[in-house]
C-alpha cells in the first residue's frame, strides 16, 4: 500500500513537472514572439506624411486686398497598414522651436489629384487612404496679405543681402488631421495641437500661471495617453 502511494506521489510530481516545464516554455515563446507583436502593433497606428515635391506660388486679388497662393506639391502617404482619411487641412507657420505655431487656419482652397498623369482632377475632403497607400496631390492655399501674414509672408521668402542670399526666416506648411484626431505635419511627425494651440492662447501669460499650467499638462498627458491607446489598436475620445 505504502508503494502504491509512493508510486503515485512520484507520478503526481512528474506531471507536475511536465506542466510547470510546458508553462516555462510557453513563457519563453510569449517573451521571444513579444518583439513581434510589438512591431505588428506599431504598424497599425497612425501615421500621415506630405513628401513635398516643390511650392508654385501665385497672387490674385479678392475684394481689394491682395491674396497670395501657395501650391503644395506632393504625394500624401498613408503610412500605416490600417485605412485612414484626412478630414481638415491646416496651414501652419512654426516658431524657430516647432513648438507653438505663429499662425494656424484652416486651407485646402482647392485640392488635385495628379495621381494618375493629365488627370488633375479635383477632389474634396475627407481624402480616403487605403493602408499603405499614396495619392499625388496639389494642395492649394490661400493667404490675404494683411496682419500676421504679411509680416510672416515678408519674411517666408529667401533674400539677397551685401552678405549674399539669406534664407527665409518663416516657412508656411500643412498640418493634417485624421479621422481620429491625430495632427501630423509635413514630415510624419505626430504633434499636439491642442498643447499648440494652448501655447498660442496663452502666449502673453507666465509659465508658471495655474490655469495655463493646468491646462497645458492635462493636454500633455492627454496625449500621450492617446498614443498608447492607438498602439494598442483602441480609440480614444
Amino acid at each position: 500500500m505504502s508503494n502504491r502511494k509512493k508510486r503515485n506521489g512520484i507520478k503526481r510530481k512528474r506531471l507536475k513537472s511536465f506542466w510547470s516545464l510546458l508553462l516555462a516554455f510557453g513563457s519563453l515563446a510569449g517573451l521571444f514572439s513579444l518583439p513581434h507583436t510589438i512591431f505588428e502593433m506599431r504598424k497599425e497606428m497612425p501615421s500621415i506624411q506630405f513628401e513635398s515635391t516643390g511650392i508654385a506660388g501665385g497672387t490674385h486679388e479678392e475684394n481689394g486686398t491682395l491674396v497670395v497662393e501657395k501650391h503644395f506639391n506632393g504625394k500624401l502617404k498613408n503610412r500605416s497598414h490600417a485605412p485612414n482619411a484626412v478630414t481638415q487641412i491646416n496651414l501652419v507657420v512654426f516658431n524657430k522651436q516647432r513648438n507653438a505655431f505663429l499662425r494656424d487656419g484652416y486651407t485646402a482652397e482647392a485640392i488635385a489629384d495628379i495621381s494618375e498623369t493629365g488627370s488633375g482632377k479635383q477632389i474634396a475632403l475627407p481624402i480616403n487612404l487605403n493602408p499603405k497607400e499614396a495619392k499625388k496631390l496639389i494642395i492649394v492655399s490661400h493667404i490675404q496679405y494683411s496682419g500676421t501674414d504679411q509680416i510672416l509672408l515678408d519674411e517666408s521668402y529667401p533674400k539677397l543681402t551685401d552678405h549674399g542670399f539669406v534664407s527665409a526666416k518663416y516657412e508656411y506648411e500643412l498640418i493634417f488631421e485624421d479621422v481620429n484626431g491625430n495632427h501630423f505635419d509635413m514630415t510624419g511627425n505626430h504633434i499636439n495641437q491642442e498643447l499648440m494651440n494652448l501655447k498660442w492662447i496663452y502666449q502673453d501669460e507666465s509659465w508658471y500661471s495655474p490655469k495655463p499650467l493646468f491646462l497645458k499638462t492635462k493636454s500633455r498627458l492627454a496625449f500621450h495617453f492617446k498614443k498608447w491607446m492607438a498602439f494598442l489598436g483602441l480609440s480614444y475620445d
